[in-house]
């Protein structure tokens, strides 16, 4: 009975701690909105590898570390619509290769 009391208390401990992460945002705050009309465009965003917000949500998930946290607040009840694009970089051609 002893062992059983103390495993709940034990269960009880653990369920009732709130979770916690470490987030950043910084230089990806979007504001503050109401319910007026408002496009926000963040550019310049990257990562410094092949992975990133989009790779982080999808079905196969990611690495949590490295995905790209975004914030905005809405001050009221409003419609959200929110796009992400990929950068495609090019390299230039240096001399004729090998």
């Amino acid at each position: 009975m002893r062992k059983m009391f103390q495993l709940a208390l034990c269960v009880g401990g653990i369920a009732s701690v709130p979770a916690t992460a470490h987030v950043g945002y910084t230089g990806r705050n979007f504001g503050t909105f109401d319910d007026s009309y408002a496009i926000l465009t963040l550019s310049n965003q990257a990562v410094s590898g092949n992975y990133g917000w989009i790779d982080g949500t999808d079905t196969d998930f990611g690495d949590a570390h490295k995905t790209l946290a975004y914030r905005f607040t809405l001050l009221n009840p409003t419609d959200v619509t929110l796009s992400f694009e990929s950068q495609a970089f090019t390299s230039p051609t240096l001399g004729a290769p090998p």
